[in-house]
């Protein structure tokens, strides 16, 4: 084994079974044959070179070619019908307003509306980080200059590196948004930023700068030593107990850190990019993507995600396919959308935004991909980062615990928003439920218009401002200072009663995720709350049994003969100034196990005579 370190495991993956895996004192290795060698054993899983790690090498490109051709010329139809242009020339005739055109010693901005034979041209798309402001940027006093054209020396590295690129690909026309939007014009962001989801469907192929965290950087020139955990790839000889050879082995670290994590389908990435949130919906929407980074060369359209470092596909073409997340052009169905909504609402909470106003914004191209999926009007569901037609699962969110939770009070997100918070998010209705009993019905949107115009963009206005209308029973509920701390956070235990009066006697304890901060008036009104706290003076304020209220909003379970259930219920409290109104404090959920024997409602999919409430319970709220 390298470095010759002990072997401590030996196994066959366990999400493909198509190598093998094995397991040193310092690093998971999966092993290959090198196709050459001829091993006595005839199925043992091989691969043919190693990752290169020169980016700009005929290896890589090769890579690159294949995906390509593969995509364009076989079986990717779905990557063709969502906008992906074909091989020779723009199949849509869509672009976007402008362009950057690039000839041998310079490039100049055109305005596409001025093309007469619009599929005729086939773009590149950009997804990059500034990594802060831009010295090269489309501006209203530079438009004409830029249109006049400029020479390539005034290129920062990233966008020579771009350029290299797509003379290899044979294309000549670019779409870049510092170049291409009017970056002091809002009118001019506003019109544009509609568009986005487009610019990345329709182009040829989107670059994705992964590895580079400004345009200052290649995103051409890897250095692998500075990823965390990185081992390069490398050959051993296999040999009998008498020392000759059987043949040749190769061995990849198993990184699971750093591969295939760009989406976020494994976890955190290193990548520059793979942290910026704005960047999420420019991958996820685009109909091919070659994303350059910090480990390897990826490829993803709508049907295959592939990487240099495995044979098989990672998603598609025989990988399981079930449940795709990794684009939204894979999308199939309405409860698909939903899950890969929910799914991509996770992994973007755990990006960074420069200016928290873009908190919405950044997620609206794919909540119009997502829209169509939940039929007719679709688009028109969609509420604050949540969509009306699943409002019950939606509201099920709740925050993964940190040390401080940060309410984001310039964003315009209402509280029952998963956009309030500036923190990661989860939702527990995504997994492996396929029992999902809503209890909350008649949801509708009441929109401040004067606050509406005060939005970015178009679907933003639709949540600055608005309150939610739902039609929920409700319980009463207490909430009391906890034992412990849970990481960083209050542990908060709450007393769900029957009547306003209840206690500890008539009532039962959970633990609540609080979604942040809260304050505790000298009324007993709970509210969120901007300052901090400690654990002390939250159990301080707690002290009183301040009463809160628990809204029953979804049970998902799973059909199976023994199995678990759980009832998510939101946590209300009423606004002090209308008391007619309520806003989100957190959530807590309550697990329930059924065995085999346990009879089912056959309309509901719940344990019967489970709910302790009734259709006599149901009263309309407005969460704000």
């Amino acid at each position: 084994m390298p470095e010759n370190h002990g072997v401590t495991t030996v196994q066959f993956d366990s999400w493909t079974g198509k190598y093998l895996r094995v397991g040193t004192t310092e690093q998971d290795w999966n092993v290959y044959a090198v196709r050459a060698s001829r091993l006595p054993w005839p199925d043992f899983p091989t691969k043919d070179v190693l990752v290169d790690f020169d980016p700009t090498s005929d290896a890589s490109f090769t890579f690159l070619q294949s995906c390509l051709q593969n995509c364009l010329a076989n079986h990717h139809e779905t990557c063709r019908s969502n906008g992906g242009g074909n091989g020779a020339k723009g199949s849509t005739g869509w672009l976007p307003t402008r362009l950057l055109r690039f000839h041998k010693t310079g490039f100049r901005l055109i305005e596409t509306e001025q093309v007469a034979d619009k599929s005729s041209i086939r773009y590149v798309a950009l997804s990059y980080c500034w990594g802060g402001d831009q010295k090269l940027k489309l501006t209203t006093a530079g438009l004409a200059a830029l249109r006049r054209g400029m020479p390539l020396s005034i290129l920062p590295p990233l966008f020579h590196d771009v350029l290299f690129l797509c003379r290899k690909l044979g294309v000549d026309h670019i779409w870049i948004d510092s170049l291409c939007i009017v970056q002091d014009s809002a009118a001019d962001w506003q019109r544009e930023c509609v568009l986005m989801p487009e610019v990345y469907r329709y182009a040829f192929v989107t670059l994705a700068a992964g590895s580079a965290a400004s345009t200052n950087q290649s995103m051409l020139q890897r250095d692998v030593g500075a990823v965390p955990g990185f081992r390069k790839p490398q050959t051993v000889w296999l040999r009998d107990a008498s020392g000759a050879p059987l043949g040749e082995l190769l061995l990849v670290p198993h990184n699971r850190t750093t591969r295939h994590t760009s989406s976020g389908t494994w976890g955190p990435s290193p990548d520059p990019l793979a942290t910026r949130a704005w960047t999420l919906q420019e991958r996820l929407l685009a109909s091919r993507v070659i994303y350059f980074g910090l480990g390897e060369l990826e490829w993803t359209c709508g049907a295959v995600e592939l990487c240099e470092c495995t044979p098989e596909a990672i998603r598609g073409d025989g990988a399981d396919t079930k449940w795709r997340y990794h684009s939204a052009n894979a999308l199939t169905s309405r409860e698909h959308a939903l899950r890969f909504w929910y799914v991509q609402v996770r992994n973007y909470s755990k990006r960074r935004l420069t200016y928290t106003t873009d908190k919405l914004p950044a997620v609206e191209g794919l909540a119009r991909a997502v829209g169509p999926w939940l039929g007719g009007d679709g688009i028109k569901s969609y509420a604050a980062g949540l969509w009306l037609d699943d409002m019950a699962r939606g509201l099920a969110w709740y925050c993964i615990p940190s040390e401080k939770t940060v309410y984001l009070t310039d964003c315009g997100a209402p509280s029952w928003s998963w956009a309030s918070v500036g923190q990661s998010v989860g939702f527990n209705t995504i997994e492996w439920y396929d029992i999902l009993v809503p209890f909350i019905r008649g949801c509708r949107m009441i929109t401040d218009p004067t606050a509406a115009a005060a939005s970015h963009t178009v679907l933003g206005g639709r949540h600055h401002g608005s309150h939610l209308s739902v039609e929920a029973p409700l319980m009463f509920a207490r909430l009391l200072p906890g034992k412990g701390s849970y990481t960083g956070k209050v542990h908060i235990r709450l007393l769900v009663s029957g009547d306003e009066d209840g206690d500890e006697e008539n009532g039962l304890k959970f633990n609540m995720d609080v979604d942040g901060m809260m304050e505790v008036s000298t009324d007993g009104v709970v509210r969120r709350s901007a300052d901090a706290y400690d654990a002390a003076e939250l159990a301080s304020r707690l002290a009183a049994e301040p009463l809160v209220y628990a809204m029953p909003a979804v049970y998902h379970g799973q059909s199976g003969r023994d199995s678990i259930g759980r009832f998510t219920f939101v946590v209300l409290s009423r606004v002090s100034e209308k008391p007619e109104q309520f806003q989100r404090l957190g959530s807590f959920g309550i697990l329930i196990e059924r065995s085999g024997e346990a009879p089912l409602d056959p309309n509901a999919g719940l344990p019967k005579d489970s709910l302790p409430w009734s259709d006599e319970d149901y009263q309309t709220l407005v969460i704000v």
